[in-house]
């Protein structure tokens, strides 16, 4: 949806990261952030993309995105984070340990019994039976060792102290008041760490603003991204 929102006055690229739909994945079980950052970055270049683009993450990817401006600042001009995640190294161990479990037993039956049971907790309670065949259908493509190496590159990683200073270009992190995902509070804690983002937080909307609320999502980051 936000690809075709923004199609109309931008070059407008989809990115599946190393691991997801038709990618290949990484050779490292649990490879750093930076090894997807540099991906990212060697994408744009084969695209013949020489100077600096408008870079939109959501949930994973918005922790890909953070690592892209840091690394890479002259290749990012904007940035729009949603679903902000700051990783889990600032959980501490029992935490990480619980939520990498919960992932391995999550993908062992496979992408399409990872759609059935975990659907629900990524968009708000009461949303569109739409919403959720469409989140379904996106979770049943999972790669289960692809996942299983984002969640390790998630478990090392704390935007706030890894990234967020670092980060020069203007930036608009949104998380949701329903996101059971990445809470509010995570999201609005990346934004004041990152020198002058914004933070928003629209109501009743889950995880994946992008499929759950397209209108809203399309026209805060044209706006972020492009002005009025």
């Amino acid at each position: 949806f936000i690809l075709h929102a923004l199609s109309d006055g931008a070059r407008v690229i989809a990115w599946n990261a190393p691991g997801y739909f038709l990618s290949d994945n990484l050779a490292a079980e649990a490879p750093r952030p930076e090894a997807y950052a540099d991906a990212a970055a060697a994408l744009l270049d084969s695209l013949g993309v020489r100077g600096p683009a408008c870079v939109v993450g959501s949930s994973f990817g918005s922790m890909v995105a953070a690592c892209l401006a840091a690394r890479h600042p002259a290749r990012v001009e904007r940035l729009v984070l949603l679903g902000t995640s700051r990783g889990l190294r600032w959980t501490g161990p029992e935490a990480r340990a619980r939520m990498l479990a919960m992932r391995a037993e999550s993908v062992a039956g496979g992408g399409v019994a990872l759609a059935r049971t975990r659907h629900g907790k990524l968009i708000a309670p009461g949303s569109a039976p739409a919403v959720g065949e469409l989140v379904q259908r996106m979770l049943a493509a999972t790669n289960p060792r692809g996942m299983m190496q984002a969640a390790r590159c998630m478990d090392g990683v704390d935007v706030i102290a890894d990234f967020a200073a670092r980060i020069a270009c203007p930036t608009l992190a949104v998380t949701c008041a329903e996101d059971a995902v990445s809470p509010p509070e995570v999201g609005r804690a990346v934004a004041e760490a990152i020198p002058g983002a914004r933070f928003a937080s629209p109501p009743g909307i889950g995880h994946l603003p992008e499929l759950e609320a397209p209108a809203l999502t399309a026209e805060m980051t044209r706006a972020h991204l492009f002005g009025p």
